[in-house]
């Protein structure tokens, strides 16, 4: 807290000097109040260095009186001699490259660490590093930190100082986190968003700025997006969507580039007694097993509801995944965008497990399961709740709210509007055992 106290006045103190100085360099020889103003610098000077041993460790603050009475001597010389000019400049550009470079780095680590009760002071900190005349590495590195403290309470400002900070130092990354991260040697090179300029779920309200999101911080953070994301919620249907979304995986084709295809991962054999849980439930609810898996992923619930004796089917939009599940499985893949897939069957049961979340277009997607599905069936839907307990809990340190890959978050509440205005009847919310923050809805076409 003293930190947080001490630093403004240092660096409001060191910018009168950089400006005092400067009137001295401009007018060393036409103005009669020069010694004055050197005396003034002293005085700052003295203040600054009795100062800096309580906000740096024991070397810095040693050098930072050793260049402070260097200058000193410099201000005595020039008082006395006017022809130590060049020394004085010297001496004076030695203090500011060192106390801009401590200091300033020193009050991006004091707000970076402080705890939330200080989050206030620490801000005012952060503005004051970036009102001054800094080097560009700092600026971005204040700038960066400055976008994750003000994440909630004002997120538009958050949204565009990261992104600029990343514009002003691409190898932002080097600073910001540890040796061993596996975006250490990330350089930022811009990606085309697309910026929804609507609401991509009912089509009907515009947005207001909710939370600026960090995805470059999660481990499936790749390139293809850019490293901050802004959430916008919905003025007329209350739910959250991405402000800044790529381009290029707006509408991902399964026959060009297998974008995103990093994130697949091999089978996992240890959440099938899970998913035997889920489908078990799943059937409770329905007259058939006829079933369609939009977003195969893994294939985990394709094998267990075979195991479960169901007639299988599944759309998945990657060309790779879709068929190595044809190979493994032996079920029918169908490599395609869910919202282009046609079929004259009918399907007693829809599952999209972890799907409605990536989806440009959700209420499109429920629209056609509910067209695919027979006049009895049943949707099984897994996706985030920015509404569950766990969320409530965590706030905004919910490692959701950074997922690069999601378009789109609903709360209960709102994904259970969209279901009943599309001809669906809840019948079954359970909080997901695979996800932290996410539920899992059954509904029956009415």
């Amino acid at each position: 807290m003293e930190k947080l106290e001490l630093l403004p006045q240092i660096l409001n103190l060191n910018s009168t000097l950089f400006d005092a100085v400067d009137y001295v360099k401009q007018n060393i020889n036409t103005s009669s109040d020069i010694n004055i103003i050197l005396t003034d610098i002293k005085n700052v000077l003295k203040t600054i260095s009795s100062q800096a041993s309580m906000v740096l460790d024991k070397n810095k603050a040693t050098e930072i009186h050793q260049i402070s009475n260097k200058l000193l001597n410099c201000c005595n010389a020039l008082i006395s001699n006017q022809k130590s000019v060049h020394n004085f400049i010297n001496s004076f550009n030695e203090w500011k490259n060192i106390s801009e470079n401590y200091f300033y780095l020193e009050s991006i680590g004091a707000a970076n660490t402080c705890g939330n009760d200080h989050n206030e002071k620490a801000i005012e900190l952060l503005e004051l590093v970036l009102s001054y005349n800094t080097q560009a590495q700092i600026k971005a590195l204040a700038g960066f930190i400055l976008s994750r403290k003000l994440s909630k309470q004002q997120p538009l400002k958050a949204y565009n100082l990261g992104m600029e900070a990343f514009e002003i130092n691409n190898s932002l990354c080097e600073n910001i986190t540890q040796n061993d991260s596996h975006v250490h040697n990330y350089v930022y090179n811009k990606v085309e968003d697309n910026f929804f300029k609507e609401c991509p779920i009912c089509h009907k309200g515009t947005g207001s700025p909710y939370f600026c999101a960090t995805p470059l911080l999660m481990s499936n953070y790749t390139s293809l997006f850019n490293p901050i994301k802004l959430w916008m919620k919905c003025s007329s249907c209350g739910q959250l969507y991405a402000y800044n979304f790529p381009q290029k995986l707006v509408r991902p084709q399964p026959d060009v580039e297998e974008l995103g295809d990093k994130i697949y991962m091999n089978s996992r054999p240890q959440y099938l007694p899970i998913f035997g849980t889920i489908l078990k439930r799943i059937l409770s609810f329905s007259n058939g097993n006829k079933l369609l898996e939009v977003g195969a992923g893994t294939g985990e619930l394709i094998a267990t509801a075979l195991e479960f004796g169901c007639e299988v089917e599944a759309v998945e939009i990657s060309k790779r995944q879709s068929q190595r599940l044809n190979d493994l499985l032996e079920v029918e893949v169908h490599c395609m965008d869910f919202l282009k897939y046609n079929s004259s069957e009918k399907y007693d049961i829809i599952t999209m497990g972890d799907v409605l979340e990536h989806i440009i277009d959700p209420t499109a997607a429920i629209k056609k399961a509910y067209e695919l599905l027979e006049n009895d069936g049943v949707i099984w839907i897994s996706t985030p709740n920015f509404e569950s307990g766990f969320s409530r809990i965590m706030k905004y340190s919910d490692s959701m709210w950074n997922e690069p890959w999601h378009i789109v978050y609903f709360s209960y509440s709102g994904l259970k509007e969209l279901l009943c205005e599309n001809g669906f009847i809840i019948l079954d919310y359970e909080i997901s055992t695979r996800y932290n923050g996410s539920m899992e809805v059954i509904a029956r076409k009415a």
